[in-house]
């Protein structure tokens, strides 16, 4: 009886232990959510999570085409930032809305990307419309934001079926041209620029249209 009451000890002593090393050791981890704007397909999932993988320590990614969450745990002691999250994002060619890192002490540092438009009165705008190359939702997102947040343009809708990009602009302060030009910039090819070849090959796999021979 008493060498049974022992190896009950003995173990409830050896379940206690553990139980307190793996509460240690999730002391020392640090949760982390990124939401991604633009995930279409199992190749942008692939290439963002190749790119984060990048972040030595990381441990247990997922990622939601759905959502467009992307959730990992990261060593505690790394210090994560936020500026260094977001940045691996950018290299991936995706746009991050949002960051949540859930410290192992217990702090929780949030930032928002989400660029939040004013409603502008477009009624005295001019209108123009023109060809940007672009072959998904990605593509799409990515063209209209770029295009929006140029100063004195007051509204951007692309068609991506059509390949074109209409805008409504403040004459005093842009062109048409100098929004078609900021489009080669992000990586989408017009009638009037092309985008380099080193920003063109930086779009996710998805986003690669077929480009026109020079």
């Amino acid at each position: 009886m008493k060498k049974f009451i022992i190896i009950i000890s003995s173990l409830s002593l050896l379940l206690f232990c553990n139980t307190e090393l793996l509460a240690q050791k999730d002391k020392s981890i640090d949760k982390i959510t990124v939401e991604v704007d633009g995930l279409g397909c199992p190749f942008c999932a692939y290439g963002l999570e190749k790119k984060m993988k990048d972040l030595k320590g990381m441990k247990k990614m997922t990622v939601d085409m759905e959502t467009g969450l992307v959730q990992f745990n990261f060593p505690a002691d790394g210090n994560l930032s936020v500026e260094e999250i977001n940045a691996k994002v950018e290299e991936a060619g995706y746009t991050t809305r949002n960051i949540n890192i859930e410290r192992a002490n217990g702090e929780v540092v949030s930032e928002n990307f989400e660029i939040e438009f004013e409603e502008v009165d477009v009624s005295g705008y001019a209108e123009a419309s023109f060809h940007v190359n672009g072959k998904c939702k990605m593509c799409t997102a990515r063209i209209e934001r770029s295009a929006r947040i140029m100063e004195g343009v007051g509204f951007a809708e692309y068609d991506l079926k059509k390949k074109v990009l209409t805008v409504k602009y403040d004459e005093t302060l842009i062109k048409p041209d100098n929004i078609s030009e900021k489009m080669a910039l992000v990586g989408h090819d017009t009638d009037t620029y092309k985008a380099s070849d080193e920003k063109y090959k930086s779009l996710p796999p998805c986003c690669l249209y077929k480009r026109k021979k020079s």
